[in-house]
């Protein structure tokens, strides 16, 4: 089983309706986790809450929340990749697992990212090697729990956004074979993004602190209304 986890902090709780109203109708059998600061009033009865030290480092606090579960395969997203469609637990859950648990990957990462845009080395069906300066990133990925707090725990960084750029370097250190899967048909976002065909999710929907219109304005549009989420409260992007 992968444990299903979803980081965020309390100052985020304008999203959760959003985050948690899709998770709960797309991951209805899976094991679903919440690693943040505080819940608040908000209701998360129905998965494992995991609570951090807002005093520490955003890798610290997902270190230190991995060693308070048990599971053995983990994925971990942010509050704001919300999803818009049924993911393909069968390929995640069969085929891509499957890879992880014989070693032939160490992590594998849902969607297609880089700065070039060509050289991509093929590593097994739909499966194509990251690039070095890529090799980690805040995005959906699946590993054992062992490898992601291993990086988690060796890298430096005052924010997420410097533990993301720190973080390539210390998985290519420890040797971890990193891959994305890509089937050559998604939609390219922005310069660097791609939407991942069987994990549909909004690669951030957040963009400096405002909800990003200026990306996905149709898609958010529409959650936002259905999950009667007023976007001014916290401002639009775009």
């Amino acid at each position: 089983m992968i444990g299903y986890i979803f980081y965020s902090h309390f100052e985020y709780s304008d999203v959760w309706p959003i985050m948690k109203g899709q998770v709960d109708k797309f991951f209805k059998d899976k094991r679903k986790i919440f690693f943040t600061n505080q819940i608040g009033s908000f209701d998360f009865s129905d998965w494992d809450v995991v609570l951090y030290d807002d005093s520490l480092t955003y890798q610290k606090r997902v270190a230190a929340c991995l060693e308070k579960i048990d599971d053995e395969f983990v994925i971990i997203h942010q509050e704001d990749m919300i999803f818009t469609k049924q993911p393909n637990f069968n390929i995640i859950e069969n085929d891509l697992l499957s890879l992880v648990k014989n070693g032939g990957l160490d992590l594998i990462k849902f969607c297609k990212a880089c700065y070039i845009d060509r050289g991509h080395v093929t590593v097994g069906k739909n499966l194509f090697k990251n690039p070095d300066n890529l090799s980690y990133a805040v995005q959906p990925t699946l590993g054992r729990k062992k490898t992601i707090h291993k990086i988690s725990n060796n890298t430096l960084g005052s924010n997420i956004w410097r533990f993301e750029t720190n973080s390539s370097n210390t998985t290519n250190f420890l040797n971890y074979k990193s891959a994305y899967y890509y089937e050559g048909n998604e939609r390219k976002r922005g310069i660097y993004h791609w939407d991942s065909s069987i994990y549909p999710y909004l690669n951030s929907a957040i963009l400096k602190g405002r909800w990003d219109f200026s990306m996905y304005r149709e898609e958010l549009s529409e959650l936002l209304s259905d999950y009667g989420v007023d976007p001014l409260f916290r401002g639009v992007y775009g």
